[in-house]
C-alpha cells in the first residue's frame, strides 16, 4: 500500500537501497534486452516488421524475469538484505508487464514511422517511374540520330533549310525537357508542323499529312498537354511510316462537342502490313502493343483534364472521303478528354 511505502521512505537509508534496487533491476532489464538485439540483429533484419514485433515481444517474455533475478542477486551481494527476495514473483510480473507495456508502445512508434517512411519511399520510387516514363515519351533518341543524318546532308547543299531544321529541332527539345503543362491547340499542332518537317524532308513523298480541322474560334479556345499529338504522330511514323516504301497518309481530325475533345489521327497501312496486323501473328500484335503505348500521353491528360480522358487505337478498313466513300485500311489513333467551354 502507498502509507506504509512513503513511511518506508521517511528512512534515507532505505530510499536509499530502494532507488539502488529499482535502478539495478531497470539496468539489468534494459541491458539484457538490448544485449539480446545487438546479437540478433542480422536475424531480426531478415524478418518482416510484424514478425520481428512478435519475436521481440516473446524475448521480453523471457528476458525480464530472468535479469529480474539477476538484478536481485546483484543487490542480495551488494546490500546482503534477505528481505530483498519478498514479493519477487509479484515484482517479477509487474516489471514484464511493465516491459511488454513499453515494447508495446515503442513497437506502435515505430510501426508508424516506418509505415510513413514506407509510404514515402513508395511515392519517391512511383515519381521516378513517372519520370522515367516522361523521359521516355518525350522526343527520341532516334529522331534526333535521323535529323542529324538530315543536317549532314542538307549544310553543304541547301544550308539555310539545314539551319532551319536546328532552329526546330532546338525549340522541340527546349519543350520536351519541360514539365508537361496545357498549352494552345493551335501551338501544338504549329509544333507537330515543325517536327514533320522536319521529317518530311527524310521521307519525301512517302509521307503525307493531312489536317481536318475545327473554325478557328473554337480552335483558339482547345487546350491540351504539351508535346502529346507530337509524340503521337512520332509514334505513326516510327511503327508505320518507317516499315514501308508505300507512301502513307496520316489524316488528323480534331473536333469539340458537348465539352468533349475528340482527335483521330488516321493512318493508312499498306496491304501487307494490315494482313500481317490483322492475322494471328501474335508476336507482330504484342510487338505493335510495345510500340503504341500511350502510358505517358494518358497519364498527363487525366492529371490535366480528369480521369476520363482515354487515349486508344484499332485497326480497321474505314472511310475518310466523304465523297466517294473509299474504304482504306488504317490505323486509328483515338483521343478523348473533357474540356469546358468557358468561352
Amino acid at each position: 500500500d502507498s502509507f506504509s511505502q512513503f513511511q518506508y521512505l521517511s528512512d534515507w537509508t532505505q530510499a536509499f537501497a530502494l532507488l539502488v534496487k529499482n535502478f539495478t533491476s531497470n539496468f539489468c532489464i534494459i541491458f539484457g534486452t538490448v544485449g539480446y538485439l545487438h546479437v540478433s540483429a542480422e536475424v531480426l533484419q531478415k524478418l518482416s516488421l510484424k514478425r520481428q514485433l512478435l519475436h521481440i515481444t516473446l524475448i521480453n517474455l523471457l528476458i525480464t524475469p530472468l535479469m529480474s533475478l539477476v538484478a536481485k542477486t546483484i543487490m542480495f551481494m551488494m546490500l546482503e538484505d534477505p528481505q530483498l527476495f519478498q514479493g519477487i514473483l509479484i515484482e517479477i510480473v509487474t516489471n514484464t508487464f511493465l516491459a511488454v507495456l513499453v515494447t508495446a508502445l515503442l513497437a506502435y512508434y515505430f510501426a508508424t514511422q516506418h509505415h510513413a517512411i514506407t509510404a514515402t519511399q513508395h511515392r519517391y520510387q512511383q515519381k521516378l517511374l513517372e519520370q522515367n516514363a516522361q523521359l521516355k515519351s518525350r522526343i527520341t533518341p532516334h529522331f534526333f540520330f535521323n535529323m542529324l543524318n538530315t543536317v549532314q546532308c542538307l549544310i553543304e547543299t541547301e544550308p539555310q533549310r539545314a539551319s532551319d531544321i536546328i532552329a526546330n529541332v532546338s525549340k522541340l527539345y527546349r519543350l520536351s525537357f519541360n514539365k508537361p503543362r496545357e498549352v494552345p491547340l493551335t501551338d501544338e499542332i504549329a509544333l507537330c508542323e515543325q517536327y514533320l518537317s522536319i521529317e518530311k524532308y527524310r521521307f519525301a513523298d512517302r509521307l503525307q499529312v493531312t489536317w481536318e480541322l475545327p473554325d478557328e474560334d473554337t480552335l483558339y479556345d482547345m487546350v491540351i498537354t504539351s508535346l502529346t499529338l507530337q509524340m503521337l504522330i512520332e509514334k505513326m511514323i516510327t511503327s508505320v511510316v518507317e516499315l514501308t516504301n508505300k507512301t502513307i497518309t496520316i489524316h488528323i481530325v480534331i473536333g469539340w462537342e458537348n465539352s468533349l475533345v475528340n482527335i483521330n489521327l488516321i493512318t493508312t497501312l499498306p496491304e501487307t502490313i494490315y494482313r500481317k496486323l490483322s492475322g494471328e501473328d501474335t508476336q507482330l500484335t504484342q510487338k505493335l502493343s510495345e510500340m503504341l503505348s500511350f502510358a505517358p500521353q494518358q497519364d498527363n491528360l487525366q492529371r490535366h483534364f480528369g480521369n476520363t480522358a482515354r487515349i486508344t487505337y484499332h485497326i480497321a478498313a474505314i472511310a475518310i472521303m466523304p465523297a466517294p466513300a473509299t474504304a482504306i485500311n488504317a490505323l486509328v489513333i483515338k483521343v478523348r478528354y473533357a474540356l469546358i467551354d468557358v468561352g
